[in-house]
């Protein structure tokens, strides 16, 4: 099944499926009690770039 399946325009869907993702890495991150350049280490991203999915988590849930 599809997001399309569901009544989701695909750019939508994507938007949701990234939503998601971003939600659990920061409920991981919290869970692992991990300072911000610990998980951008993990991650393989740069510590600025977790800051901004701890952001968008606050504004979003």
């Amino acid at each position: 099944m599809k997001y399309e399946d569901l009544g989701f325009e695909p750019q939508e869907a994507s938007l949701k499926i990234q939503a998601q993702l971003m939600c659990h890495i920061s409920e991981w991150i919290k869970k692992e009690q991990l300072k911000q350049e610990e998980a951008s280490h993990f991650l393989h991203v740069t510590r600025p770039r977790v800051s901004d999915v701890l952001k968008i988590r606050k504004i979003y849930y």
